[in-house]
């Protein structure tokens, strides 16, 4: 494995963007196919679909290589990744990765070093998607069931701040991912089914309580989405906002 070449390729994308809904992702496509210069990863949370979206999903994945060649789409599971959720439906999740093999994601092209529809490796396997690691438990998913050199971010929920821990991921090939620009930051994954909607706490602080599509639990948002200027790349991530709301955050 070339760090040095992934760790280009990954500096040379623009804009991640994160969906959870299958709302978000047909919006977020539309907007990549009016705009398919922009060299992007699209991380699809498959924490917010149900498995029975599964097949949809790879069949849109499959049918953008051929209009989005600036576009990656990356991958992760459920971040409450255990109990219940993880027996009912680990096999399924297999399927799903195994349908990437011998993917065209990342095909090889003589083009610039920028190129991130280019091999991500050496120019001899493809690599048809990023995965995003967003606990211990799906770092012990991908060693056990993903390619060996499956390229991997962390999400933002990992801690990555200090050298320390960046050192310990990077020994497990997991290289730091980009900086939120906009989204609701997510304070809590909760296994109980508590109520849906906004909570305020005694201090007034708002958050939202929303439920994941792939399983019984819930995730607790703030109410109000950040909104930060970073240097590039820049995380843009889709919580529960309408598709007006992402055609003109997007459209910014």
């Amino acid at each position: 494995r070339d760090d040095s070449k992934i760790g280009e390729l990954l500096s040379c994308v623009v804009t991640w963007i994160a969906v959870q809904t299958m709302g978000l992702l047909e919006e977020v496509l539309i907007f990549l196919k009016k705009n398919h210069h922009i060299k992007t990863v699209l991380h699809v949370k498959l924490g917010g679909f149900s498995v029975l979206l599964l097949d949809k999903i790879h069949t849109m994945w499959k049918s953008s290589q051929k209009e989005l060649s600036d576009v990656v789409w990356a991958f992760s599971l459920p971040r409450a990744w255990r109990g219940k959720l993880k027996s009912e439906n680990e096999d399924r999740m297999v399927d799903f990765f195994s349908y990437f093999e011998g993917g065209s994601g990342m095909h090889t092209a003589e083009q610039d070093e920028c190129d991130i529809s280019s091999n991500m490796e050496d120019g001899s396997d493809e690599q048809p998607f990023i995965f995003v690691a967003n606990s211990m438990a799906s770092i012990v998913f991908r060693d056990k069931y993903l390619p060996e050199d499956t390229v991997t971010v962390a999400d933002e929920n990992l801690y990555m701040w200090n050298d320390r821990a960046e050192h310990f991921y990077k020994r497990m090939n997991i290289y730091p991912g980009p900086v939120r620009n906009y989204g609701r930051i997510p304070v809590m994954t909760t296994a109980h089914k508590i109520e849906e909607g906004e909570i305020v706490t005694p201090k007034g602080d708002r958050f939202i309580v929303v439920k994941q599509d792939g399983s019984d639990g819930r995730s607790i948002y703030t109410a109000e989405p950040v909104r930060e200027v970073t240097t590039d790349p820049q995380l843009v991530d889709f919580t529960i906002e309408t598709a007006e709301e992402v055609r003109r955050i997007l459209n910014s």
